[in-house]
């Protein structure tokens, strides 16, 4: 039993881990004071290389709204400063928004570029990598107005630089984003990447296990501990 409760701790560790990881961050507009820009995202960062391996690469910690830059964030833009990578330096990620208008009036929302600054240890500009052609990843980033995208499974984003020699990698997972018509508290009902769809499942089937078996361990200790204090007071 103790073995028992031991693993589900760990397991119960390991989901705690994982949130820490989840960066949330939010863009309210001015006027009036309302949300335009939600979005949410555990991401790892590499330096480029011929080969990108994120296996053993662990997700950034500790970002949250703190970590928005609320100067040139915007309804269409999503700014965040202050992100450490594994050099020991910093870097910024920004998400640029495109609306565009389809046929019969209906809006759409895309992400048409992710930029990315580095920074060394001593705060100076390392240069400016970018990818602007969203399109091409595996997990195109657009949504109807007024509705989120959703994509658990994690994807590679390759960001480069001016004279196309030199590039770092991001991979973003757990990735939900909405720009402009956003609710008060949370995401609209989203479209949900291919990728995403099996894991979307399988997570809060885990999540509902690994209650329903801490619920039961309650109870058998309960039971247990009933039937010693019955047998300690007839020894009485």
């Amino acid at each position: 039993m103790r073995t028992f409760v031991l693993s589900l701790f760990t397991l119960a560790t390991a989901i705690s881990d994982a949130e820490k990881s989840l960066g949330k961050f939010l863009v309210n507009r001015t006027d009036p004071v309302e949300p335009c820009f939600r979005a949410e995202f555990v991401i790892k960062f590499r330096n480029g290389g011929d080969t990108v391996d994120f296996t053993d690469i662990k997700p950034i910690l500790g970002l949250n709204n703190d970590n928005v830059n609320n100067i040139t964030s915007n309804c269409d833009r999503l700014q965040i400063d202050n992100i450490p990578n594994e050099s020991g330096g910093s870097f910024s990620l920004a998400i640029d928004i495109n609306i565009r208008e389809e046929a019969e009036g209906a809006d759409w929302w895309e992400v048409n570029e992710i930029n990315y600054t580095g920074y060394d240890t001593e705060g100076n500009d390392l240069g400016t990598f970018k990818n602007d052609s969203m399109q091409r990843i595996s997990a195109p980033l657009a949504g109807t107005w007024g509705q989120s995208f959703l994509c658990n499974a994690g994807f590679d984003v390759e960001l480069w630089n001016e004279d196309q020699d030199k590039f770092v990698t991001i991979n973003l997972a757990r990735l939900q984003i909405q720009p402009h018509k956003v609710p008060e508290d949370t995401f609209a009902n989203p479209v949900i990447c291919e990728e995403g769809k099996n894991i979307n499942i399988v997570i809060p089937a885990i999540v509902g296990s690994i209650l329903g078996v801490l619920v039961l361990v309650v109870l058998v200790t309960y039971i247990i501990g009933r039937k010693r204090t019955r047998i300690a007071y007839q020894e009485i």
